[in-house]
């Protein structure tokens, strides 16, 4: 887990806690929650590693 009151580099994060996309430089973490495929069945936060940025699409597992 990262404490986010110390400045930490990009690069020695886990990618559960924050994702750096080369294409278009945005810093996001993410998170999943359980689901049935219509609703959400519990909002426990799981920690995720995303496979796709959220802003430009690109592909973040060969990154």
């Amino acid at each position: 887990m990262v404490d986010i009151g110390e400045m930490v580099a990009i690069e020695d994060v886990d990618p559960v806690d924050a994702v750096h996309c080369p294409r278009c430089d945005l810093v996001f973490g993410v998170v999943h929650y359980e689901h049935d495929d219509t609703y959400i069945t519990s909002w426990t936060e799981f920690e995720t590693i995303p496979r796709y940025c959220p802003w430009c699409g690109e592909d973040l597992t060969n990154a």
